[in-house]
C-alpha cells in the first residue's frame, strides 16, 4: 500500500465507522450469510481498519473466536480498533502490510481481506502471503468499478462468489 493511502486512512480513522460502517456490514453479510463462506476460529483480518469485521462476527454469529489477528498498515486505524476492544483477549493487533505478514506459515484458519485489494502495491505478493499463512480459505474483495486486475489474474483458483458493492473471491483449502 502506498504511503499516501496509509496517511488517508490515518486521517479518517475516527470517522471511518460512521462513513463506511454500514457499507462494510453489507459486504460482510453477503460474504458470510449469503455466499456460504464459513470461517474457522482463528482468523487474520488483513486490512482490519477499525475492527468492523470482528464486531460483525461477534454480534451476528456470536462466534467464539480463538484468535483474531487485526492487521493494518495504518497506526490510526489500529489505535481506533484497540479503543473499541479494550482488553479483549482474543484480538492481537499488528501494524503491517498485506505483502509482508508477520505470521507463521499455516498459522490461521482463514484470512479475510475486505476493501484492501485496490490499494495494494503488489497484489501478487499479497496473494502469496495470504496463501502462506492460512490453512482453510482466503476471502478477498475487489471494488467492481476499478481497473485493478481481479485476484483470479494472480491465482486462477480464486472462485468468484458474487457482488455486494465489491466483487467477492474465495480461495478454498483444496487449492492452498
Amino acid at each position: 500500500m502506498e504511503p499516501g493511502v496509509v496517511i488517508k486512512y490515518d486521517a479518517t480513522c475516527d470517522s471511518y465507522d460512521e462513513l463506511y460502517g454500514e457499507e462494510q456490514f453489507l459486504k460482510y453479510d453477503f460474504i458470510f450469510n449469503k455466499s456460504g463462506v464459513t470461517l474457522g476460529r482463528d482468523i487474520a483480518d488483513v486490512g482490519c481498519g477499525t475492527g468492523l469485521l470482528y464486531e460483525f462476527l461477534k454480534n451476528t454469529f456470536k462466534q467464539s473466536l480463538l484468535r483474531y489477528l487485526c492487521i493494518d498498515p495504518s497506526e490510526g486505524m489500529i489505535r481506533k480498533a484497540v479503543s473499541k476492544n479494550p482488553g479483549d483477549p482474543h484480538i492481537i493487533f499488528l501494524v503491517s502490510y498485506a505483502e509482508s505478514l508477520p505470521i507463521t506459515d499455516g498459522s490461521v484458519d482463514d484470512a479475510v481481506m475486505v476493501t484492501v485489494w485496490d490499494n495494494l502495491e503488489d497484489p501478487m505478493e499479497a496473494v502469496n502471503e495470504l496463501r502462506r499463512v492460512v490453512r482453510n480459505s482466503v476471502v478477498v474483495t475487489k471494488h467492481s468499478k476499478t481497473a485493478s486486475p481481479a485476484p483470479k489474474a494472480f491465482d486462477h483458483r480464486f472462485e468468484y462468489i458474487g457482488v455486494m458493492i465489491d466483487e467477492v473471491y474465495v480461495l478454498r483449502k483444496r487449492y492452498l
